[in-house]
């Protein structure tokens, strides 16, 4: 069997690595080109195009038999290969739809490097299908890192229409009396994405631990208040140190964790009642360097039941997926490998 190209292009880093026999090899990393160095979509998507090649290139360059090209894109993509935006990459809505597969292809030919299949899909939905042959399905994967997002898997696909939408419970409003959080899709507020991820810990670790905050006095008197990084001053909270401290059994950030779960945990609820979904594997930074983070969502879920399912199996039903930065690289070599199976 040849190589599979596997490129999982993140908000941050850009990673390319090599796909053959279930395994990932050569993995590199590099800062992906985004809003923050490029001040126009274009410019970037120039760029991306350019990483790309120069990725593909490297690959075969080593490697002469790759045959086969698979990119995970932090936004929706449709079932042409069109990207439609994403606010992590361009850091503004897009005026007209990036066709990177169209582009790509092109640039491809005029360089002369030839792949077969090329597949380019959402990041989440790479992500699910590394968990495609585990004897979950139907399952939903949720990634909790600076947001929230999720597919279901379900008859050996995703469930997502053609223009590449679906998976959006992060942008689901929660409850939250006297407490606004605008999102930063522009759509709403409180939405889960902006509480139950790692971004929202840290917003409400500093709101909650302010001086008129909900739980000042507990916050002060917190092994992480103490840290000499936070030295007593709640601005200068980072998530990851509410992850390390409430793994040390820690009140405080356990507290945070706590009423930022239930969110999430009263979508989970809903998604399983309604889909009857046996399975949620969670992944994403905050989740998986954070245990006591499932431990709460688990909690959280219990308290609040689910119908027919009893506590041992909501216990059963939530766990972690793999500790790895390569879920989308994995994803995509078995979206290939099934893609080369059908045709």
């Amino acid at each position: 069997m040849s190589y599979s190209c596997v490129i999982d292009i993140g908000g941050t880093n850009f990673r390319c690595g090599l796909y053959k026999d279930r395994a990932v090899i050569d993995i590199k990393k590099n800062l992906t080109p985004n809003f923050l160095q490029h001040q126009k979509p274009g410019e970037i998507q120039d760029e991306l195009i350019k990483r790309i090649i120069d990725a593909v290139a490297e690959k075969k360059k080593k490697y002469i038999d790759v045959t086969r090209l698979g990119i995970a894109f932090p936004g929706p993509v449709n079932n042409k290969g069109v990207v439609i935006g994403s606010s992590v990459i361009f850091g503004e809505v897009l005026e007209k739809p990036f066709p990177l597969k169209e582009r790509l292809e092109k640039e491809l030919k005029r360089f002369g490097i030839v792949t077969g299949e090329i597949i380019i899909t959402n990041d989440v939905t790479a992500s699910a299908w590394r968990y495609s042959d585990q004897g979950y399905d139907p399952f939903c994967l949720i990634t909790v890192s600076s947001g929230i997002g999720n597919k279901i898997f379900n008859g050996g696909k995703i469930l997502i229409d053609e223009r590449g939408i679906s998976g959006e419970i992060g942008h689901f409003s929660a409850e939250l009396p006297g407490i606004t959080i605008p999102c930063s899709c522009g759509w709403g507020i409180n939405h889960i994405g902006m509480i139950s991820s790692g971004r929202g810990i840290e917003y409400i670790a500093k709101l909650f631990g302010s001086d008129s905050g909900k739980y000042r006095s507990l916050f002060l008197t917190s092994a992480l208040g103490a840290d000499p990084r936070v030295n007593k001053n709640h601005s200068l909270i980072k998530n990851e140190w509410i992850a390390e401290y409430a793994d040390k059994f820690d009140l405080f950030p356990r507290v945070i964790i706590d009423f930022c779960t239930q969110p999430l945990g009263n979508a989970i609820c809903l998604l399983s009642l309604a889909m009857y979904l046996k399975k949620f594997i969670i992944v994403g930074g905050f989740a998986l360097n954070c245990n006591y983070y499932i431990e709460s969502l688990k909690k959280n879920v219990t308290a609040k039941g689910i119908y027919n399912f009893s506590a041992q199996a909501i216990e059963e039903m939530i766990i972690l997926g793999e500790k790895d930065d390569n879920h989308a690289l994995f994803g995509l070599g078995k979206m290939l490998e099934n893609e080369e199976k059908t045709n």
